[in-house]
């Protein structure tokens, strides 16, 4: 892997600069601000330092009430001339959001293109006192906070949701799920309302979400919900995950929720939601999709009831594409030959190896380790209670795996030769384990560790157990080398493996229409003509049985055509749903804002595209992971800045998941304090998401709970008490808002055919992965370090609207992980430059000013950004804000000896904050300033120059991470 990253950062250093020279233009300084010593930072004491991480550390969270007016970060947030007064609706105009303000005589502008810098409110978190409300809208505003996305908070009792504190089935917890949904708090709905119109004063708009959370119950929810019979291995999907989308009550909750939210007149406003202009954006399902929820086996468990529903979609679908049942069976039976109706286009046939023998005949396993996991893999022989001993019979015994991931332990089968693509391969092992277990099995590439077809999951049992597997391989441009892989990871598991085939499936062994299923008609009858009885359809009668739905599980075991119809049906399915969901806000509830489906990667690019109004997705980098979902159980990290792998980081994928020709917005990401590198994220993704061209960046989040104003971290994805987060993130907001890097010039995309999209919706195992994104298109991965890259909407390529023009300015963007040691980005724009990553004894050289950082406690790793706060060009006299962070961390944290985890161990506070020690070099001395900065933002005494004429030493020892500079 490293070897591979190292080659992709080298070819990274190609692209030194974009664009010429730096310009620069004349400005006057602004106002100077009073000055006050150490407000709001504590002296720390030896017992503080032993509890860090770190050395020299020190609280420094801004204020309830944010930074003050005046100051450079005030400025910085909200330039003085800014005009943030909502008084109309956020529209779109080809691929950006716009705004339009009133003029004199009340009618709208033409409008200016808008970008959305936003964080998120969650559960309890959406609902503060007025008092509290006033004073958050004030603090977001001056961290560089133009939205907020409210979320999760249709799921629960007031004071955690939205619904009634007295509703039927609350417990005393606020955080009870299964409750009726029928009635809103008139409390909660208050101090909503309030909240929109307090972050409306102050420029900050709203983005609604809908359905999120909410689950629907038997007990709260009527008949129309069974429950779940646990004999049938039923569940009902939590947060009516999938089923909400094609169940017709489920569908007319979220239609009733909708109606009365948008409808509902806020008394602080006079406005309704739906035509309030400080509502930009509506979101109708949060993280849902049928075809995601189709791939996770979701839909392979729900209860019959919502099975008869979608098996009643499923038939009308067909009778829409086929004329009677002899069509169908035409187009399905694999004698047939036949692939899909010409109506829909074409699906080449799969071509299918003859059944032969046991492509893994006398093929051993091979062991691999990763992660210091221990295991050992020996000859398992007839004492051992196999039936017979041969060369592929083996027990794996394995010790320990420290980051109890199962992949860590994997038993490989190299396949002898390539294997066609375009076929089916039924795998067949006989296993019995010490204690039942999970495991997975893969048919994968031996270069790249690709899945060929999707992941299976086997059941392991304590008596010997034949488990079959089929991996369908979809069309390639030749046969591709292969090997089957066993995930064995677990802590203390003895698998004893006895036998392992591979062996292609005939044609003649898929299934097509099964025997006495058929069309029928809106009135029950055989769509005509008639099934006649005759040898080949003996078993049937005149009036057939409605086509059964086909599972997940099944589908392998189906022709090509069935499979193909499965995969249009499913998108036909879920895109009806999403269209249905927006004409009904736009055109019966007539919600004047934008409105998306859901985020990409539960949903697929095209389908936003065909059914939204603009583009979303959520992504995240260092995140704890729980084993199998089980957030009782001890969670672990890898600690990875993702400053040295821009092969794999979050921009690479999120690019992708971007089509032209509409605007594009993450409204979640973060890297949380689980990642001792978190202060690199709001400024990666602040820089390239400008450089996309994108059009909102949402942090996840603020609050997920009543600690508004904390000092203290207690959470993975609150930024709010966490000082390397929200003083970053004031720097990167003022580079994407105020398009301080301009998007690059030049464009590329990868475009995905229709039949493409299927084969993806159904052939690549990792289930959330399902969209056909512009890399799968044949965009090149790393295009996105140089290029505004997504997906093309068409064959045509990218509309001309979209293009984006040259850059104002002269602009340089690196990013440079040839050697992980030195890892960083190097940036300068429009009044903006700096270094992120491992910048240690690294110069950033402006010609009028040089920075070099020093070394810190994480191998010189820091983010250091310097920012023009009265918009003039970088050496033109003015204010300059220069941010200085490494890390975040509680006193006291209990994080294990190799720093994958802490558990519930969060520690105490406050929160304190890691700097660096940074050298400024001035090309001229001559009324230079250099001003250590409060938490709020106004001025201590300034720095004086040291050792050299213009010199300054920004040190740790000033106990904060912003620097004001004035340079005459």
């Amino acid at each position: 892997m490293f070897p591979l990253i190292a080659s992709f950062a080298r070819r990274c250093r190609l692209f030194r600069t974009l664009s010429g020279t730096l310009l620069a233009i004349a400005f006057a300084s602004g106002p100077l601000t009073t000055i006050a010593a150490n407000a709001g930072v504590s002296e720390p004491t030896a017992a503080t330092a032993n509890q860090l991480p770190f050395t020299n550390g020190f609280p420094f969270h801004i204020p309830p009430t944010g930074t003050q007016p005046g100051t450079a970060p005030y400025d910085l947030a909200t330039p003085p001339s800014a005009n943030t007064k909502i008084d109309s609706p956020i529209s779109i105009r080809g691929d950006q959001f716009i705004v339009r303000h009133l003029t004199s005589n009340t009618s709208p502008d033409t409008g200016e293109p808008i970008r959305f810098w936003g964080t998120n409110l969650c559960f309890s978190g959406v609902f503060p006192e007025h008092d509290i409300a006033d004073r958050m809208a004030a603090r977001m505003a001056t961290l560089g906070i133009n939205i907020v996305r409210l979320h999760h908070f249709d799921q629960r009792r007031f004071p955690g949701g939205i619904w009634h504190r007295d509703a039927p089935g609350a417990s005393k917890s606020p955080n009870e799920d299964d409750i009726a949904h029928q009635t809103f708090d008139p409390e909660a709905l208050d101090r909503l309302d309030y909240l929109i119109a307090a972050l409306k004063k102050r420029g900050i708009y709203t983005n609604l979400n809908l359905k999120v959370s909410r689950i629907f119950s038997p007990d709260h929810d009527g008949p129309d919900f069974p429950q779940p019979d646990p004999a049938k291995n039923e569940i009902l999907p939590k947060k009516g995950k999938g089923f909400d989308q094609f169940y017709t009550p489920a569908i007319a909750a979220q239609k009733d929720y909708a109606r009365r939210l948008l409808t509902h007149r806020n008394p602080y406003t006079g406005l309704t939601y739906t035509e309030d202009p400080a509502v930009a954006m509506v979101e109708i399902n949060n993280e849902n999709g049928i075809l995601w929820a189709w791939n996770y086996r979701i839909l392979d468990r729900i209860p019959s009831r919502f099975i008869d529903e979608l098996t009643a979609r499923w038939n009308t679908w067909l009778r829409n594409q086929y004329s009677t049942t002899d069509a169908l069976r035409a187009a399905w039976n694999p004698a047939s030959g036949a692939g899909v109706p010409p109506a829909t286009g074409t699906v080449a046939s799969r071509s299918v190896p003859s059944t032969g023998g046991n492509l893994l005949e006398n093929i051993p396993p091979s062991l691999f380790t990763a992660k210091k996991a221990l295991a050992t893999l020996a000859p398992l022989t007839a004492a051992d209670d196999a039936d017979d001993s041969t060369p592929a019979s083996r027990r794996l015994t394995v010790a320990e795996v420290p980051a109890a991931t199962a992949w860590n332990v994997r038993c490989n089968w190299p396949l002898p030769t390539a294997l066609p693509a375009d076929a089916t391969y039924t795998a067949t092992l006989r296993l019995r384990a010490n204690q039942p277990h999970k495991i997975k099995l893969r048919l994968r590439s031996p270069s790249d560790n690709k899945d060929l077809a999707p992941v299976r999951t086997l059941n392991l049992a304590t008596e010997w157990k034949n488990h079959t597997a089929t991996f369908a391989i979809p069309p390639r441009d030749a046969a591709v080398a292969a090997q089957l892989t066993l995930e064995a990871g677990i802590p203390g598991l003895v698998l004893d493996i006895d036998s392992v085939s591979l062996q292609p499936l005939a044609s003649q062994n898929l299934l097509g229409l099964p025997p006495g299923q058929g069309l029928i008609s809106e009135s029950g009858a055989g769509v005509p003509p008639a099934i006649v009885a005759s040898p080949s359809n003996a078993d049937e009668t005149p009036t057939p049985r409605p086509v059964e739905w086909i599972y997940r599980r099944d589908l392998p075991n189906r022709t090509p055509a069935v499979v193909a119809d499965v995969m249009r049906f499913l998108r036909d399915t879920e895109i009806a749903y999403w269209h249905e969901m927006h004409a009904f806000l736009r055109n019966d509830l007539r919600v004047a804002a934008p409105i998306t489906t859901t985020a990409v990667g539960y949903t697929t690019p095209q389908i936003a595209a065909e059914t939204a109004d603009f583009i979303d997705t959520h992504r995240y980098w260092g995140s704890p992971r729980f084993p199998a979902f089980d957030r009782t159980k001890p969670w672990t990290v890898q600690q990875k800045p993702m400053v040295s792998h821009p092969a794999q980081s979050t921009i690479e994928r999120m690019s992708a998941r971007r089509v032209f020709g509409k605007p594009f917005t993450i409204t979640e990401y973060n890297h949380p304090p689980s990642t001792d590198h978190h202060a690199e994220a709001f400024p990666l993704v602040g820089v390239w998401g400008a450089a996309q061209g994108w059009d909102g960046l949402f942090q996840f989040a603020y609050s997920h709970s009543r600690a508004w104003e904390a000092d203290t971290m207690t959470g993975f994805f609150d930024t709010e008490p966490n000082p390397a987060h929200t003083v970053a993130a004031l720097a990167a907001s003022d580079i994407f808002r105020h398009r301080r890097i301009t998007p690059f010039a030049s464009t590329k995309t990868g475009y995905v055919t229709l039949d493409r999209q299927l084969e993806r919706q159904n052939n690549y195992a990792f289930p959330r992965e399902i969209e056909a994104d512009a890399i799968f298109g044949g965009l090149p991965p790393d295009a996105w370090l140089t290029n505004r890259v997504g997906l093309a909407p068409s064959d045509a390529g990218v509309p001309p609207a979209t293009l984006a023009p040259p850059p104002s300015v002269s602009q340089s963007l690196v990013w440079d992980a040839a050697n992980p040691a030195t890892a960083h980005v190097r940036y300068t724009g429009d009044g903006v430059a700096g270094l992120i990553g491992f910048v240690s004894g690294q110069t950033l050289d402006l010609n009028w000013l040089r920075i070099t950082p020093g070394d810190t406690s994480l191998d010189g790793f820091s983010v250091v950004m310097l920012n023009s706060v009265d918009r003039q060009a970088l050496g033109a006299p003015g204010r300059y804000l220069l941010t200085v962070v490494v890390r975040a961390s509680n006193l006291g944290m209990g994080w294990n000896a190799d720093r994958t985890g802490f558990g519930k161990k969060w520690g105490t506070g406050p929160t304190h904050a890691e700097t660096a020690p940074v050298t400024l070099d001035f090309a001229s001395a001559t009324g230079v300033r250099v001003y250590p900065l409060n938490p709020d933002g106004t001025r201590r005494p300034e720095l004086p120059p040291v050792s050299l004429p213009g010199r300054f030493e920004a040190t740790p020892a000033s106990k904060t991470l912003w620097y004001e500079i004035i340079l005459p």
